[in-house]
């Protein structure tokens, strides 16, 4: 079955994104501390176990680059949507 190593890593290590995101707004500057550690946290975690997913199964190997790139251009997005959010 292809993609059954993929799918599973992909989803615990977003489990553990989605667990520890609140964890990554302490780190942000005090303007986006209003809830964006969770937004940013799913995003990395997401990005992170795509491309182990990817790295550990052999039929996606050869797209762990574009894989992971596309994961992570939406994330640009997060200051840019919190901005519009704040304005409304």
């Amino acid at each position: 079955m292809d993609g059954l190593i993929f799918g599973f890593v992909d989803n615990f290590v977003l489990l553990i994104g989605a667990y520890t995101g609140l964890e990554v707004e302490k780190f942000l500057p005090k303007r986006f501390q209003v809830g964006v550690g969770a937004v940013a946290g799913a995003g990395i975690g997401n990005t992170v176990s795509d491309a182990a997913g990817a790295l550990i199964d052999p039929a996606l190997f050869s797209m762990v680059g574009g894989i992971t790139i596309g994961c992570l251009i939406p994330l640009f997005a997060i200051p840019l949507i919190t901005k519009i959010r704040e304005t409304d």
